[in-house]
């Protein structure tokens, strides 16, 4: 049985985590089987992997004490009609769902503007290098995309460069401000009628994960994350996100000892289950950093 609801994905991403067990005749889990199943799909564009980062296609794949996760993805949209997967094997009944396959177009809340720095002279010379990545409503990129950068003083107070190409295969393009008069300014963009609002600031930034389409650090620093255990689900806050179990599922990347001193930690965190007289405190705790790095995560106080 694919225990995962029907997914909405875009042309030629990956989807959603897809789950399938192996369940007795009351639906429960059969934990002792551990064989293959095999996994087949209604469109000839469609494809399977056990892996959502490092892609391999696959028409078959093994359950572990009756569980398994595979991801589709799919190059040609089908709004209308849908496309079916189905999990089977002999002497099983097959498990069929329709999932649905959307082009793939600019979405301003999954997308997001990067500053190199939150500070300027304002010299009329010092550039503020503005980067815009244009992504689906899912968090991946989308390429050929004309984008226009705007802010909240305008010109002839700031000076606009706009980017000078499309957005590239990582849906990115860049330009910059300069600007002789000192204040607060804010900074926004426009694509195909989306407007683009939320920012990341590299500046002092050591890590930086959005938890889209892959576990990149976007800091620059290197701080890329592999995934043990976590669902890859497609309605996080902007874009994806992960769904970790709290017992056993994680993201681990390098640590370093530029870490250890005082930090701070920003995160969007949606908490399924609240027990009942405990509070949700969200934690950075270090433990012994050289032997076993950093802990985040969320405890019951």
């Amino acid at each position: 049985m694919i225990v995962t609801n029907p997914f909405t994905s875009t042309e030629t991403h990956p989807s959603q985590s897809v789950v399938v067990e192996a369940q007795d005749a009351g639906n429960i889990i059969d934990t002792s089987f551990n064989e293959t199943v095999n996994l087949s799909t209604g469109s000839p564009a469609g494809r399977f992997s056990a892996d959502r980062i490092i892609w391999q296609d696959t028409d078959a794949i093994t359950l572990a004490q009756g569980r398994a996760v595979f991801y589709y993805k799919d190059g040609s949209s089908c709004i209308s009609e849908g496309v079916s997967i189905t999990v089977s094997r002999d002497g099983l009944t097959p498990a069929t769902q329709a999932e649905t396959i959307q082009f793939s177009v600019p979405s301003g809340p999954g997308s997001y503007i990067t500053i190199n720095q939150a500070r300027m002279s304002a010299d009329g010379a010092s550039a503020c290098t503005v980067m815009i990545t244009v992504n689906d409503t899912f968090g991946f990129p989308v390429a050929g995309m004309q984008v226009t950068i705007m802010t909240g003083r305008g010109e002839p107070a700031d000076t606009i460069f706009q980017p000078v190409s499309l957005t590239d295969a990582e849906g990115l393009c860049a330009g910059s401000i300069v600007s002789e008069n000192a204040g607060i300014d804010t900074i926004t963009a426009l694509c195909e009628g989306q407007v683009i609002t939320m920012g990341v600031n590299l500046d002092s930034a050591e890590g930086i994960w959005h938890f889209d389409s892959s576990l990149e650090d976007y800091s620059g620093r290197g701080y890329t994350g592999t995934n043990s255990g976590g669902l890859w689900v497609t309605d996080g806050l902007s874009g994806s996100a992960i769904r970790y179990d709290g017992v056993s599922s994680y993201m681990q990347c390098d640590s370093s000892t530029i870490l250890n001193t005082t930090i701070t930690v920003e995160a969007w965190v949606k908490v399924f289950n609240y027990p009942s007289n405990c509070a949700q405190i969200l934690v950075w705790c270090r433990i012994n950093y050289l032997t076993f790095g950093y802990l985040y995560g969320i405890i019951y106080a």
